[in-house]
């Protein structure tokens, strides 16, 4: 409880001080209502603060997967004291569960302040499951106030958990556990126990891809259907699910056998592959939707009739299924259609049963799965326009390609509706009849697609062209009217540059024929 408290007589004064100047007045009680509101504050401050001591094991929580930490791992734990004021005698009282745990030791940290000179030795019963520990003061030895750790516990795991329910219990304090001041009175504190827990992984299955973009009619969409977290421990010899989708948008046609389960098999055991999808109408499902219902088991030895270790375990693929996309959507309308995990009215496994998702055990016990990721499907888009393809430029420029000399062209492509799929360049030489393809590369920075005809000999012609396909299936081509764009390899020095060097040795071969004549015409005089 708080402790009541009173205002002050000057405080009460303060705020009923009355002046002939109001500005003042106004001045003095603000000040005194600030005054009151600190004091206020400090009081209930003073008294939240006494009343937030605890002794508390940390962490609170000790959560283990069984598939990482194994049995006789061991674990510590603090009991901490926080805030804790006037501390002269401590106790701890710490229980556990005596079947899933053991106590290997509790100590007393070297830097605790509260490590007192009396500090018996502790007491550890693990046939009952408690830990007994404390140390005092001595004498007029003051108490003192501090936060930090009273004990620290290491414990054992004893006990695996073999269902998929984990093994639990509380890291008590229990009665006992208490802070003393130097008078031997109880000093106030909140307990904050722990917990622990011991499990195994469960689970879980996923769509991959998580979305799949159609682009063509009637392209063949493959799903693959992975599972993970599968503990060893378990000994799984199957896993069944239901995947449901709109089957006016996409349709079912069959499957392939994953790698997980195949990869386990040995000794004679095979692995069975249950696959129906001939379930429209059914009630569970919503109007228009189809099933897929899979099961995949593990076969024992069809002999002795025993499975083989080593049992399922990791994460690995599961089966892929297969679709046609059957429904093209024209450019201003989007289809999609989950591909989810579900559930029907009839069962491979269980006949009895509705099917479900689980995984199933060598004892027939079903496993859910923890988490269930499904995927997405959008329709290829109905498309009859083909990309646009720009004109080609081409480094160096058609009339100075050298000798050897490889030669790089860029075009711009470009589809609105549903996108470039691939360019091509294709060239020829010397009017020979075989066509040379090249598949151009995207350059993200530049917008173009980019090819490089190898260097030719000297004299050779190149004739080459673009062609261009977009998803929908749709295709152009620039061969700038059957034109072609051209060039030819031509000597180290270009067409002009010859012609300079002629023009100027002609200019050259003139002056000396002149001066020649000159010195004759002089001489003859």
């Amino acid at each position: 409880m708080m402790r009541k408290f009173q205002i002050p007589p000057t405080m009460i004064t303060c705020v009923g001080v009355k002046m002939k100047n109001g500005l003042v007045t106004k001045s003095l009680s603000l000040m005194a209502m600030i005054a009151l509101s600190t004091y206020l504050i400090l009081v209930i401050s003073t008294e939240v603060f006494a009343s937030e001591t605890k002794i508390s094991v940390t962490p609170q929580n000790n959560i283990f997967n069984a598939d990482i930490v194994p049995v006789n791992s061991t674990f510590s734990v603090n009991v901490s004291v926080i805030n804790g004021v006037n501390v002269w005698n401590w106790q701890v009282n710490f229980t556990f569960d005596p079947s899933l745990l053991q106590c290997v030791s509790a100590i007393i940290p070297s830097d605790s302040p509260f490590l007192f000179p009396v500090a018996p030795d502790p007491v550890i019963d693990n046939d009952n499951g408690y830990v007994l520990i404390g140390a005092s003061k001595l004498g007029t030895q003051p108490p003192i106030n501090a936060s930090g750790t009273l004990t620290t516990i290491t414990l054992k795991i004893i006990k695996a958990p073999t269902t998929s329910t984990p093994l639990t219990c509380p890291l008590n304090l229990a009665q006992g556990t208490r802070l003393k001041d130097n008078k031997m009175q109880d000093l106030p504190a909140t307990l904050e126990p722990g917990h622990y827990e011991y499990y195994l992984p469960l689970p879980y299955i996923e769509v991959r891809p998580s979305q799949y973009n159609a682009t063509l009619p009637y392209e063949q969409v493959t799903f693959n259907i992975y599972v993970g977290n599968v503990s060893e421990k378990f000994m799984f010899i199957g896993f069944q699910f239901v995947l449901r989708f709109n089957q006016s948008i996409i349709e079912p046609i069959g499957y392939t056998a994953g790698t997980f389960m195949e990869s386990f098999k040995n000794n004679g055991e095979d692995v069975l592959y249950i696959v129906t999808h001939d379930y429209l109408g059914d009630p569970a499902l919503p109007e228009g939707y189809n099933a897929y219902v899979v099961g995949v088991m593990l076969l024992p030895n069809t002999t002795t009739g025993q499975y083989y270790e080593p049992y399922p375990k990791g994460e690995g693929l599961l089966i892929s299924l297969h679709f046609n996309a059957t429904y093209c959507s024209p450019p201003d309308e989007i289809a999609l259609t989950d591909i989810s995990f579900w559930y029907l009215e009839s069962n491979p496994f269980f006949p009895e049963d509705n099917i479900g998702c689980y995984a199933l055990t060598q004892n027939m016990n079903k496993i859910e799965f923890e988490t269930m990721i499904s995927g997405c499907f959008r329709s290829p888009i109905y498309d009859e326009n083909p990309p646009i393809i720009g004109n080609p430029t081409q480094i160096p420029r058609p009339d100075n390609v050298q000798e050897n000399q490889e030669v790089r062209v860029l075009v711009n492509v470009t589809d609105d509706i549903t996108g470039v799929k691939t360019v091509i360049l294709s060239y020829k030489i010397n009017d020979e009849p075989t066509w040379h393809n090249i598949t151009m590369s995207f350059n993200e920075t530049s917008g173009l697609w980019e090819a490089t005809i190898p260097g030719q000999p000297l004299g050779t012609l190149v004739k080459y062209f673009i062609i261009a396909y977009d998803y929908a299936g749709n295709v152009a081509v620039n061969d700038n009217e059957l034109s072609y764009f051209v060039f030819t390899v031509i000597p180290e020095f270009s067409s002009i540059s010859v012609l300079i060097i002629v023009l100027a040795l002609s200019i050259v071969a003139i002056a000396i024929v002149r001066r020649k004549t000159s010195k004759f015409l002089s001489t003859c005089s």
